[in-house]
């Protein structure tokens, strides 16, 4: 893939698959919208990938799971600090 295939302008069907792991912010705060900025553009490189639409989309739905259980693990490792457990 050439590079004016990279900088291609996606769809906005394309950043709306990638993007949901945005949705963390509501629920992870800065930590999540970290992770799910990180999902997203993860999930853009898949995108632009020659994976069938089917992988992408599977992928960006398990890369943005990834990130909720990431957010998980950091929540409960703050909340165990905070604690003093």
């Amino acid at each position: 893939m050439n590079d004016s295939e990279q900088k291609k302008k996606l769809p906005l069907k394309a950043h709306l698959i990638c993007g949901w792991p945005i949705s963390l912010i509501f629920i992870g705060g800065a930590i999540g919208g970290v992770l799910g900025v990180a999902a997203y553009y993860f999930n853009l490189s898949l995108y632009r990938s020659e994976l069938s639409l089917k992988a992408k989309i599977a992928q960006s739905l398990l890369a943005g799971a990834g990130a909720f259980v990431a957010w998980l693990v950091f929540a409960m490792v703050i909340t165990g600090l905070a604690s003093g457990a």
